[in-house]
């Protein structure tokens, strides 16, 4: 299932050619969108613009994955973002997803261990109560 992207900062030609590489080539891993939060969110900040917008999102938005566009290679700062190097190329973007998927996969496995976990944990506890009291 592709994952929906909005694409933030940019100039009209990395726009034009962006949108039109997740049109056609990468329709089937990104999906252009106007939805708040979307599930990627790309943005050059190689402008003061993108520079605003991604510590913005990067401090209000959890439920989104944030793709930093940049000519140079930028400091990882522990936040969970990722990084293209300009120019960029389809193959880049297409790993990109990739990346981003596997990563919800594992996370949303993570949850559900977590919400099983926790059902065990509780189905236990019940039992050792119920134990303690069949003893009086």
């Amino acid at each position: 299932m592709p994952l929906s992207v909005q694409l933030l900062a940019m100039s009209q030609a990395s726009l034009r050619n962006i949108s039109g590489f997740i049109k056609t080539k990468g329709k089937t891993h990104f999906t252009l969108s106007d939805a708040q939060p979307a599930e990627v969110i790309i943005i050059d900040i190689d402008t003061q613009e993108g520079k605003d917008l991604f510590l913005q999102h990067r401090t209000n938005n959890t439920q989104s994955h944030i793709v930093t566009l940049s000519l140079s290679p930028v400091k990882d700062d522990g936040i969970s973002s990722f990084q293209i190097q300009k120019p960029i190329t389809g193959v880049e973007l297409i790993r990109t997803a990739e990346k981003i998927k596997s990563l919800a996969k594992k996370n949303k496995a993570s949850a559900k261990n977590n919400i099983l976990d926790k059902y065990l944990t509780k189905k236990k506890n019940l039992r050792k109560k119920k134990k303690k009291h069949k003893k009086y």
